[in-house]
């Protein structure tokens, strides 16, 4: 078993998503993340940053196994905007 290692930015210690292969897509880790941690998906959504550089993971990156990210809670993307004129 693989596994990569989150804490979210407000904690202290590291939880650990464990996974098969040598690495995870971003959108795989988040759904097992909110799974693990009970959040719903219409209210909000994760952001992923390497706990090193900080530096955010892009939508379609494949996180290698045995790495450390921090996670965010941001508010859920809006699939449509309307606006007033």
């Amino acid at each position: 078993m693989s596994g990569v290692h989150y804490k979210f930015s407000s904690k202290l210690s590291y939880d650990v998503v464990t996974f098969h292969g040598h690495s995870i897509s971003l959108g795989d880790l988040k759904r097992q993340i909110m799974a693990r941690e009970r959040l719903k998906v219409a209210n909000c959504d994760l952001q992923i940053l390497k706990a090193e550089t900080s530096e955010e993971y892009s939508d379609d990156a494949q996180i290698p196994k045995n790495v450390s990210v921090i996670v965010k809670r941001v508010p859920a993307r809006a699939t449509c905007v309307s606006m007033k004129l």
